[in-house]
């Protein structure tokens, strides 16, 4: 009986440290497994991580519309990059990551989304 009690407390201890990790992901881990694949190298015309100039033009359209580009897709980039396991709060969370990294996250909430004509 003791064993069955250790057992469930040891799971129920993974289960909440999983979950604990999950809601701490600020995107790198969805970055890495899944938009580094063409984010690192510039594949198809797709902004680098961390180059400025390549999305200056993107930063203009807002944090929103990228989001928005980020959930359904755009151009070469499926939706969620191709995981349409992710839900939509990894992607955002990923997006979140890759903007940071160009020191523009606090500001981009603060431009103006981009009007369809």
């Amino acid at each position: 009986m003791k064993t069955a009690i250790w057992v469930g407390w040891l799971f129920g201890l993974s289960v909440l440290a999983l979950s604990g990790l999950a809601q701490a992901d600020d995107g790198t881990d969805v970055y890495k497994q899944v938009c580094a694949v063409c984010h690192s190298t510039g594949m198809t015309d797709t902004p680098q991580l961390g180059n400025q100039a390549d999305w200056n033009s993107r930063m203009l359209l807002g944090r929103a519309a990228l989001l928005r580009s980020v959930l359904a897709g755009k151009g070469a980039m499926p939706p969620k990059g191709g995981d349409a396991s992710l839900s939509d709060s990894q992607a955002e969370a990923a997006l979140d990551h890759m903007l940071s990294k160009i020191n523009m996250l606090a500001g981009i909430n603060a431009l103006p989304v981009a009007k369809k004509p």
